[in-house]
């Protein structure tokens, strides 16, 4: 299967294709990338704008040749297009090629910290992350992040068997863990759109309030994979609140086979437990054989603001989490022209909240489609378990 570009991925989720043809193909590459020192993929055409040999590459869709190598010093570039007789020789001899270094570990890599390895990094750059635990510091107390990831990049476990454990134990409050935009960026759009792919990391919350794990700035985007989102708590903020995770306005995301468990909103107000928040307009997200379940706040697990759409694929399971604020427990669609869409074999169930529609709730003029009993059900509230409509206000799945 063809692995799309950034580029290509980028177009297709901030426009809402959201197709799991396109996501898969890329998260395939990742998980063959996760433990091994080459990355090949063999495309039928090569893109209009592939990359030569000897250029940077994320993968091998990049490249005209099809091949994106990992070079010993840690970059991945374009590699010569291999004969199938070469192929079977190096398959049938065993892919001899050293172990690859991790950029960022405690000692003996090229830097200690995910920071510096970020600065120091080209768009395109790949920085594996040895195990360990790394504390960043925060950078101040409003939209920057501990980590800032300002281009191109994909960070993951430089063993997909032994994660790093990303957690800020600062004192500082209503700190975003990683934020991804420009470092200057507030709520002003533009047409700098940087895309980030994290993949086996654990992104743990730490003994004070925090502002959440992932902020995606204004048009930007993310792949999160492989990774597990756990014990943030989020508070309330002026002008806007952020949840563990929070896409803005113009940004596209998708996460694929990710815990997201144990997260707390502190307060009562609707936006303080929003694990996934598409903000003002247009933003998507995508969320596929994932777990979110066991969180806790003043809303429900997942909302769609305005203009927003998440979809809901695969294995994914929304499941015991408790909303005592708002309408909704699951997920609130309140936004307008917002939009919930369940697939495969997708599920909400065992939610609650203490007011209608205990799995989702969806406002006057939001959609929600792919909704069956058999993926709706079980959860609670004090009118309306399952199902509630305020267009027609009814309840759909009692």
């Amino acid at each position: 299967m063809a692995i799309p570009t950034i580029d290509f991925l980028t177009r297709n989720l901030r426009h809402g294709v959201n197709r799991r043809t396109g996501i898969f193909g890329f998260l395939g590459g990742l998980a063959g990338i996760a433990g091994v020192s080459s990355v090949e993929a063999t495309i039928a055409k090569p893109p209009v704008d592939c990359r030569s040999t000897g250029m940077q590459c994320l993968t091998g869709a990049e490249c005209c040749s099809g091949r994106c190598i990992t070079k010993s010093d840690g970059t991945a570039r374009c590699a010569r297009k291999t004969s199938n007789r070469k192929k079977r020789k190096k398959r049938d001899a065993g892919d001899g090629a050293a172990p690859l270094q991790c950029t960022v570990c405690a000692s003996g890599c090229p830097y200690t910290t995910i920071e510096d390895a970020i600065a120091a990094a080209d768009s395109y750059d790949t920085i594996t992350i040895a195990a360990g635990t790394y504390d960043p510091v925060p950078r101040d107390a409003w939209v920057n992040g501990s980590i800032t990831i300002d281009k191109n990049l994909l960070l993951r476990a430089c063993d997909p068997h032994d994660r790093p454990v990303i957690v800020n134990t600062s004192s500082t409050t209503r700190s975003i863990l990683i934020y991804i935009g420009r470092l200057t960026e507030t709520y002003d759009c533009d047409d700098f759109a940087p895309t980030a792919f994290l993949d086996g990391l654990i992104l743990q919350g730490g003994p004070t309030a925090e502002r959440g794990a992932i902020l995606a700035g204004c048009n930007a985007n993310f792949v999160l994979s492989n990774s597990v989102v756990q014990g943030f708590s989020t508070v309330p903020a002026t002008p806007h609140d952020y949840a563990p995770i929070t896409l803005n306005a113009n940004g596209s995301a998708t996460i694929f086979n990710t815990r997201i468990v144990d997260n707390t909103g502190l307060g009562t107000t609707a936006a303080t437990a929003f694990l996934f928040y598409p903000l003002q307009s247009n933003a998507s997200m995508t969320i596929t054989d994932c777990e979110i379940s066991g969180n806790a706040g003043g809303a429900a697990a997942i909302v769609a603001g305005q203009y927003g759409t998440i979809t809901l694929s695969g294995t994914t399971v929304v499941r015991d989490n408790t909303s005592t604020g708002a309408n909704g427990g699951g997920a609130w669609v309140g936004g307008p022209s917002s939009a919930l869409i369940l697939e495969d074999d997708a599920t909400i169930t065992g939610n609650s909240c203490t007011t209608l529609g205990g799995g989702i709730y969806a406002g006057t003029d939001a959609t929600v489609t792919g909704v069956t009993s058999g993926k709706v059900l079980l959860n609670a509230a004090s009118g309306c378990a399952n199902y509630y409509s305020d267009a027609t206000s009814t309840c759909i799945l009692s």
